[in-house]
């Protein structure tokens, strides 16, 4: 056997590449493949950025379009939504939100007007995106108090008949620190008294020199019609304009009840955390059972029984019933109606029983102030610009 020996040079490079190409082609094409599915993903994942940006930015003008268009159409009624499910609000040419407001507070100022203070959220109905929250503040004015001119226990427009000498129509002050008195009766140029001449020092007052009046001295017929009575002894204010600064949540019987739903009824007792009612009679009589504050009856009459007691002042359209011994610390002011009104009552009050008529200054001015706080949530208030923004990005 022959062996065959080959001699190798391992200083000469190789020069057989067959079989590279293969290899390369296929590095290059995944590198290629890489790089495109890249461009793609960067592409997608972009396009899905800026459409989730515009997406973001448009349901955040629709929120801030929400609340400046809400607080400038509904911004004063703030406090009677306050509190409420969110409802659904559709600004004009706009995309509709879901509005939802909050009363944070109330602040005093010196000059006893009142500022509220509220925040007023807008979402998107479709309900993603973004939501928007504002303060909003409210000032209501000062109070406007009661200007009443009462300058005796007992005002009539109609006329009164005392039946029996158990009664007491005073004008005369119990607290020198509620003022020195006044008459025990101011009535029209058209108003009679019909009372036993016996019985007549049951009216006792002060006269304009202060001094200590009883009976017919004590009963002050004025040169005024019964029209005109009414109008200074309520200040120069009929009684509309004075019931339509009460807010509703304060007016029982029909007239003043929502259409078509339940009559508001009146219990007979005004309290002290109401401390002013206005009651329509619907043309009938209204019992009054006691209380504090102002009590006005409309289209109807007054009566008073038993024991009962009432502190403040009561003015009635019609006419007053009281028997028994019920007794008005403050003052009692009976109003006739003209036919211009289209409200026909009976002008006549009759009187019988044990029963006392107090006048009573600080009764009246307290009557006098709930009146012009409680008024005070009906005026319209001032709606400041919306500031403090908050901005919830789900």
């Amino acid at each position: 056997m022959k062996t065959m020996w080959k001699t190798v040079d391992f200083g000469r490079p190789l020069r057989d590449e067959s079989g590279v190409a293969l290899p390369l082609a296929l590095v290059g094409l995944v590198s290629v493949t890489l790089l495109v599915t890249t461009a793609l993903i960067t592409s997608s994942t972009e396009l899905a950025i800026s459409n989730a940006h515009q997406g973001a930015t448009e349901s955040l003008y629709a929120a801030e379009g929400g609340v400046q268009a809400y607080v400038a159409e509904a911004g004063t009624i703030l406090s009677q939504v306050a509190g409420s499910p969110p409802f659904e609000y559709t600004p004009n040419g706009a995309e509709p939100v879901r509005i939802s407001v909050t009363h944070l507070g109330n602040r005093m100022a010196e000059d006893s007007s009142l500022l509220r203070l509220f925040t007023v959220q807008a979402t998107p109905v479709s309900g993603v995106g973004r939501t928007v929250a504002a303060i909003v503040t409210q000032v209501l004015p000062p109070p406007v108090p009661l200007q009443t001119n009462i300058t005796s226990a007992l005002t009539l427009g109609g006329n009164l008949d005392v039946d029996g000498n158990a009664f007491w129509v005073s004008g005369r002050s119990e607290d020198p620190s509620c003022g020195e008195g006044v008459e025990a009766v101011r009535m029209s140029n058209e108003s009679t008294i019909d009372v036993k001449p016996q019985h007549v020092d049951n009216f006792v007052g002060v006269d304009d020199a202060g001094n200590f009046v009883e009976g017919y001295a004590a009963i002050d017929q004025t040169e005024l019609t019964r029209a005109e009575l009414a109008l200074d002894v309520m200040g120069g204010m009929t009684l509309q304009q004075l019931i339509a600064l009460v807010p509703p949540q304060n007016r029982w019987g029909p007239r003043f009840s929502p259409p078509g739903g339940p009559v508001r009824e009146f219990s007979g007792y005004v309290t002290e955390a109401e401390g002013v009612a206005v009651v329509d009679g619907d043309g009938g009589t209204v019992l009054l059972e006691g209380g504090k504050g102002l009590l006005i009856i409309v289209n109807g009459n007054l009566e008073m029984a038993g024991n009962a007691t009432f502190d403040g002042i009561i003015i009635v359209e019609g006419s007053f019933w009281l028997h028994g011994t019920p007794q008005v610390t403050g003052a009692l002011i009976s109003l006739s109606i003209d036919a211009e009104n289209l409200i026909e009552l009976d002008e006549e009050a009759g009187l019988s029983g044990n029963v006392t008529i107090q006048y009573d200054r600080c009764q009246i001015n307290e009557a006098a102030q709930r009146f012009g706080e409680l008024t005070q949530q009906s005026l319209t208030p001032t709606v400041g610009a919306t500031y403090g923004w908050q901005e919830v990005t789900r």
